[in-house]
């Protein structure tokens, strides 16, 4: 039996689903077997002798279970004659002893004369048989028609065809929906776990620590380069040579402001000698004059010393 394939495979793949039309209707039958195969003659006489053998092992099925029934049952054979339909099932169901055949033989023997009685024992049980499967076939029936059995066991057969056809399509499609519904129950597991992330940590603290530490990491790296390019531009700026001018400048510069703090000192106590004097004036004026001279040289000394 070919699977139906799942209608939005044909409808996405149009390619495959003219040659899946083309299997289905010209080359190959719904059982799988190839339509040339299935006309050829030789197919032909072999599937009419398979179903003939068939047919003969069935009847003897048949027949064996009624004679089994009959051997057996509560309303077959009595007395010699059931011992005699029991010895004999039971060698049709294979369950003597080789051994025993000569006993057997004696109760074939029995048997075969008394076939009439048996024969209608067997038609007996079987024409029950026959009212039972009508009956099951059909319960409608007010009365059995063992007549219309044939063809009510076609049209049961074909339904049983159909059945199965039905159900190997419907399996295609099962399996079809099986796997969407795994998807959507993965895409529902990934969801909800989202979900639960979102609940427990919080989206929004997540994203704002996130932010911070990418700010924090930022900083630093703006750190390291100012540090870098603060040390790049001092070596171009302040080299050796530099930085010994600098030093001698600021000796220099300071031995003047000592020397000029000794200068302010002798005048202040030459202003203190001269209080009251004629000239304080003048005192005065040379005294602010160094003072600003002082304050001057304080200046440079300081601005060096933020340079160096």
């Amino acid at each position: 039996m070919l699977p139906q394939p799942d209608p939005q495979t044909l409808s996405s793949n149009p390619h495959f689903a003219a040659l899946w039309k083309d299997l289905t209707t010209t080359k190959i039958q719904r059982n799988g077997v190839s339509k040339s195969v299935a006309l050829d003659a030789g197919t032909v006489k072999t599937r009419e002798l398979l179903k003939q053998k068939r047919v003969e092992i069935a009847q003897r099925e048949v027949l064996e279970d009624a004679v089994r029934h009959v051997a057996f049952g509560e309303e077959g054979l009595s007395g010699e004659l059931r011992e005699t339909a029991q010895i004999v099932s039971a060698q049709l169901d294979g369950k003597l002893d080789p051994q025993d055949k000569d006993i057997v033989a004696v109760e074939v023997e029995e048997f075969m004369k008394n076939i009439d009685t048996i024969r209608t024992a067997v038609e007996s049980h079987m024409e029950q048989n026959v009212v039972l499967l009508c009956q099951i076939l059909d319960p409608t029936q007010q009365q059995a028609d063992p007549s219309t059995l044939p063809t009510q066991i076609q049209a049961l057969q074909t339904d049983v065809d159909e059945a199965k056809w039905q159900l190997g399509a419907k399996r295609i499609e099962l399996a079809g929906s099986l796997t969407q519904l795994l998807k959507t129950n993965a895409q529902l597991m990934q969801t909800a776990i989202r979900i639960l992330e979102q609940v427990v940590h919080g989206s929004v603290g997540r994203y704002t620590r996130a932010r911070a530490e990418h700010l924090a990491t930022v900083a630093r790296g703006l750190e390291k380069r100012l540090l870098v390019a603060r040390k790049t531009v001092a070596g171009q700026v302040y080299d050796e040579r530099a930085e010994e001018q600098l030093r001698g400048k600021k000796g220099e510069l300071e031995a003047r402001s000592a020397g000029l703090r000794r200068r302010l000192r002798d005048r202040e106590q030459w202003l203190e000698r001269l209080e009251g004097v004629a000239g304080l004036k003048e005192a005065v004026e040379e005294m602010e004059r160094m003072k600003d001279e002082i304050s001057r040289v304080k200046e440079e000394v300081g601005r060096l010393e933020r340079g160096g």
